[in-house]
């Protein structure tokens, strides 16, 4: 449904360690997979999508698909660091 979504970026949580370890020494890494996210109606759920890229028309479509309430998982990386 959304724009992009899949794709790798240059930078995130998957691939970001090995490129900061690269120049830095990783002192402590802190990550986190985990449903943070409640949407609790439709229209929560267009303007949640419209936030990530789809348009008003899109939106309203595509929340039409899911149910509510809907969890969403975040997945991200804190890395404390320090030059070598």
């Amino acid at each position: 449904m959304l724009p992009g979504r899949g794709e790798p970026l240059s930078f995130d949580a998957e691939n970001g360690l090995p490129q900061l370890a690269g120049v830095f020494a990783l002192v402590e890494v802190h990550r986190w997979d985990e449903p943070m996210v409640e949407i609790p109606d439709r229209e929560a759920l267009r303007l949640f999508l419209r936030g990530r890229g789809l348009s008003w028309r899109l939106a309203g479509e595509a929340a039409q698909h899911f149910g509510t309430p809907l969890r969403v998982t975040k997945r991200g990386t804190l890395a404390w660091l320090r030059k070598p």
